[in-house]
């Protein structure tokens, strides 16, 4: 993916050059330019292919935050985008329509796949027919996080993907994302998506299915929307056209996705699940974040399946979070972009969930420390300065998720290390002891256990805690 990412920007300026005299910041190669080549010279930098000089460091280093990475190729881009006299500014016309997205928002527990308690998330349907595009003109959203994923709609096979860094603005657009700064208040990009072996010259935010699959579904993904669900923006417009005439398809074949019967068949491999992932009284988180239904790769999971005997139960978990960016300036400095526990049950609905900023993190050690029971007088004063949360799924079963989102390469608790749960790894009992996360990643992984209340209202039932 980073390499697409990288040729979307060379392919797309192959044969520019913008000329910006007396320029330091982002003209990586002092030449008084800043254009093509140093790009093409920042991302030898980022790839370790090239050492730069201390001068062709702080030109490279151009949101100032000692490092030269990603985000710095794309704001170098944006500049050259806004510093070019080809770019008049002029806005584009919007086409096609933004009335057949299927919305999905945070907190509908009618929607299956586990989805998290604070992302919403918007589906687009096509059958395709050859030689068809699709351009997709849409504002960035005041969100934590967004990202498109383009799937084979019938199994919800991923074919790819793009968030929000990756996502080039428009011409005098900014990437809130990216920007610290806005130099003005448009915030559009334009997406194309494309057969494979189409020509990609004159597009930019490409990404390609196919020519053999014929029915596409777009999900477009906010987390933590800010102002409303859509993030205060609209929802993007799409046209599908004529790659050859470039032709607008007036009536293009969209459908709703509707049919998850892949993902109601969840049901049939959890409920069997629940007493295997449940051994004895400790709570073993496993690594599931393995390419599912409609899976987005940038989300991981660790989770454990909870079968409650009776009302009389209460089970604590803990371990070390990850930090979390408050602004985009924090994005190089934090291990996930963003994190969360959600509850979800056997046919994959999502009923709690609770997010990083809403947890009380303990001041001796950084932990943090949950609570699950019944929300009784007794148990909510015994869980005073714990992270407390209601059993709220509807029946027994308990799938309780830990996600991480974006996870840095080099966090220490990166699920990585983690062997994913599936039948290829896991072959008998001694595996569901050796693969739990906490053997992987230490104090990163959650562990829990279950207690009687009594146990839970006495001594937390034996289980370390901590403030």
């Amino acid at each position: 993916m980073r390499d697409s990412f990288y040729s979307i920007f060379i392919i797309f300026f192959l044969s520019i050059n913008f000329s910006q005299p007396q320029i330091n910041l982002g003209d990586v190669n002092n030449d008084g330019e800043v254009n093509v080549i140093d790009i093409v010279l920042t991302i030898q930098i980022v790839l370790g292919n090239f050492i730069p000089s201390e001068s062709q460091e702080n030109a490279g280093d151009f949101n100032g935050d000692s490092v030269i990475d990603v985000l710095d190729i794309v704001q170098i881009v944006d500049f050259i985008l806004l510093h070019t006299e080809e770019c008049t500014c002029d806005d584009e016309p919007i086409t096609g329509s933004n009335q057949d997205w299927g919305l999905n928002f945070a907190g509908d527990t009618t929607v299956p796949a586990f989805p998290d308690a604070f992302v919403n998330y918007f589906t687009w349907s096509i059958a395709m027919e050859p030689g068809q595009g699709i351009k997709i003109q849409g504002e960035f959203a005041n969100a934590r996080y967004m990202s498109y994923n383009l799937y084979e709609s019938t199994v919800g096979q991923t074919l790819n993907e793009i968030f929000d860094i990756q996502i080039m603005p428009d011409c005098c657009s900014i990437n809130p994302f990216v920007e610290t700064q806005s130099m003005n208040d448009n915030n559009y990009y334009t997406l194309y998506i494309l057969e494979e072996d189409t020509p990609q010259e004159n597009y930019e935010n490409v990404f390609t299915f196919p020519s053999s699959i014929d029915s596409l579904s777009i999900f477009l993904r906010y987390y933590d929307a800010s102002e409303d669900n859509y993030g205060g923006v609209d929802l993007p417009f799409i046209t599908v056209f004529d790659i050859e005439t470039e032709i607008i398809i007036e009536d293009p074949d969209v459908f709703n996705l509707t049919d998850l019967s892949e993902v109601s068949q969840f049901e049939d491999i959890l409920v069997p699940l629940f007493p295997v992932l449940q051994l004895d009284n400790n709570l073993r988180f496993y690594n599931f974040s393995s390419g599912n239904v409609f899976a987005n790769a940038n989300t991981y999971y660790l989770a454990t399946g909870i079968t409650r005997e009776s009302e009389d139960e209460v089970y604590m978990i803990r371990f070390l979070p990850p930090t979390f960016p408050e602004s985009v300036d924090d994005y190089p400095n934090s291990n996930v972009r963003y994190w969360s526990v959600n509850q979800g049950n056997e046919d994959t609905r999502n009923f709690l969930g609770m997010m990083d900023q809403e947890f009380v993190i303990a001041q001796s050690d950084g932990f943090i420390n949950i609570v699950i029971a019944e929300p009784t007088e007794e148990i909510l004063s015994h869980s005073e300065g714990l992270n407390f949360m209601p059993w709220s799924v509807p029946n027994q079963y308990l799938f309780l998720i830990y996600r991480n989102l974006l996870q840095q390469p080099e966090y220490d608790g990166h699920f990585d290390q983690i062997p994913l749960f599936n039948q290829e790894n896991i072959g008998g009992l001694q595996d569901l002891y050796n693969f739990n996360a906490v053997n992987f990643i230490g104090d990163y992984a959650p562990v829990g256990l279950r207690m009687t209340v009594s146990e839970f209202l006495e001594n937390f039932g034996g289980f370390p805690v901590s403030y």
